[in-house]
């Protein structure tokens, strides 16, 4: 039973392994989940950019005024 399964195994990762096979799986597989998935995040991703970009410029700001404050 062992050698049967492995077998199977062996010529399922042959077949897998063949440059058309792949490039089917890619693209038909992994390109769509790939793409669906920075589809899906992309809002968030954008989000998290402009709050950091804000966090960044409050920050800076802020340090400007006690600067400011305490040079006067």
């Amino acid at each position: 039973m062992e050698k049967i399964g492995s077998s199977i195994i062996d010529c399922f990762i042959k077949e897998i392994k063949k440059k058309d096979n792949m490039d089917k799986m890619r693209s038909e597989l992994i390109d769509p989940i790939i793409h669906h998935t920075f589809k899906r995040l992309y809002p968030y991703i954008v989000v998290v950019s402009i709050i950091f970009v804000a966090t960044f410029i409050l920050a800076f700001a802020i340090l400007l005024f006690n600067v400011r404050i305490h040079y006067k």
